[in-house]
């Protein structure tokens, strides 16, 4: 096969020759008499600014979290267990960010997992913006907004899509990030 080596099975291979490619400042890459570049993201540009979630993993327990309503919050296999104890409308766990440029874009992550009941669970933010997304049909959240205002609520609550969650139902929210887009 024209081209080919007997041992292309590691490296980078142009037309068959070997290419060593080494990042140098402003992004561009020396080549057999010529220079590629400049090469996206070389000058080290993060995609996301930082972390803006207090504890979004739960490394630390809920600490950063405040139950709201009827609400028992709780660490569980390291996710953040919302348990309902009554059907108390927003019944879950918020936190509250603030420091959002308005006009800027940015990231939303989140993971959910249904507990006792497959469609008791709802991501919702509000203030910078409002979005919702259930359980059922998003469990794993990942969208971005524009900041119309410098707070944001987020909100775990146990919900559906038409009701509260009786006592007892529970889900399981893990992996929050809100990250500016740079």
């Amino acid at each position: 096969m024209a081209g080919s080596s007997s041992d292309q099975s590691k490296g980078i291979y142009v037309h068959g020759e070997p290419v060593t490619a080494h990042p140098v400042h402003g992004g561009l890459i020396p080549t057999h008499g010529g220079v590629l570049g400049p090469v996206h993201g070389s000058d080290n540009v993060a995609p996301y600014g930082p972390e803006l979630v207090d504890n979004g993993t739960f490394a630390s327990g809920t600490s950063g979290w405040t139950a709201v309503g009827n609400t028992a919050i709780l660490l569980d296999s390291g996710r953040m267990k919302v348990t309902s104890s009554a059907g108390d409308p927003g019944s879950g766990a918020s936190q509250t960010i603030s420091g959002l440029e308005v006009g800027k874009t940015y990231n939303v992550r989140a993971a959910m997992t249904p507990g006792n009941t497959a469609d008791m669970g709802r991501f919702g933010l509000s203030g910078a913006s409002v979005l919702s997304f259930q359980v059922a049909a998003m469990p794993n959240v990942d969208t971005t907004f524009v900041a119309t205002t410098g707070t944001l609520g987020i909100s775990c609550l146990i919900a559906s899509s038409g009701a509260w969650g009786a006592a007892g139902n529970y889900c399981y929210f893990d992996n929050i990030s809100v990250r500016k887009v740079n």
